[in-house]
């Protein structure tokens, strides 16, 4: 029995190393991911409304709507859910200010070429977002933005394009403005005369910047 015991004491651990051997010098067989389907003509997806965004930007006084929105966060972070911490500046090209009463607008209603609205976090509060636009010196609205390049001429305008935040740039913002200068088409009496990307640094564009600092970083 002694001797039987120290075989079994010498067995066993051989054993063990030889099956701790095969397992590690098994192949290991990479699973393929799954094929994502990109034929969109035949993509399912659903689409359903955020009433809450919606509701924010359903207003009866002052900023009451406008066409084109880009996004732009302040601190150059664009990723999901980034937008919880930070401000994000959304751009608007044709704006309509006045008032509404009883879903009519009223008489008196103005409209500029372009506004802004500057949003505190991710969640659609009426306390988190501000409209902006300029105002002339007798009080009546204007645009944000206005061309200033040496080929505009008077009564030329923008409507604003996308705009990014580049750090490596000391935290300027970026933004496209495709000039526009209305012309004497029988339909669609408007040409895009020329396209520019201005740029505003950051201590121009915060909090809110005033009209020269926002009409003359052109490049």
């Amino acid at each position: 029995m002694p001797g039987t015991l120290d075989n079994l004491r010498i067995i066993i651990p051989f054993c063990i190393l030889s099956f701790i051997s095969c397992k590690c010098s098994r192949p290991v067989v990479d699973t393929p991911p799954p094929t994502l389907n990109t034929n969109l003509n035949h993509l399912k997806f659903s689409v359903e409304e955020a009433p809450g965004w919606s509701n924010l930007f359903l207003r009866k006084s002052g900023w009451i709507g406008a066409d084109g929105i880009f996004a732009i966060p302040f601190n150059g972070v664009d990723t999901s859910g980034a937008g919880r911490r930070q401000e994000t500046l959304l751009l608007f090209s044709d704006t309509i200010l006045g008032e509404i009463v009883k879903d009519s607008i009223r008489p008196g209603f103005k409209m500029v070429h372009n506004s802004v609205a500057v949003i505190k976090g991710n969640e659609p509060l009426e306390e988190n977002i501000q409209f902006h636009h300029h105002t002339k010196p007798d009080g009546s609205p204007e645009s944000m933005f206005i061309p200033a390049t040496p080929n505009s001429k008077p009564g030329d305008y923008y409507w604003l394009g996308d705009g990014f935040v580049n750090p490596s740039k000391a935290g300027a913002t970026y933004i496209f403005g495709y000039r526009v200068r209305d012309t004497s088409a029988a339909s669609f009496g408007f040409a895009e005369v020329g396209t520019r990307l201005s740029k505003y640094p950051k201590e121009a564009s915060r909090p809110l910047p005033t009209r020269n600092k926002w009409t003359h970083h052109f490049f």
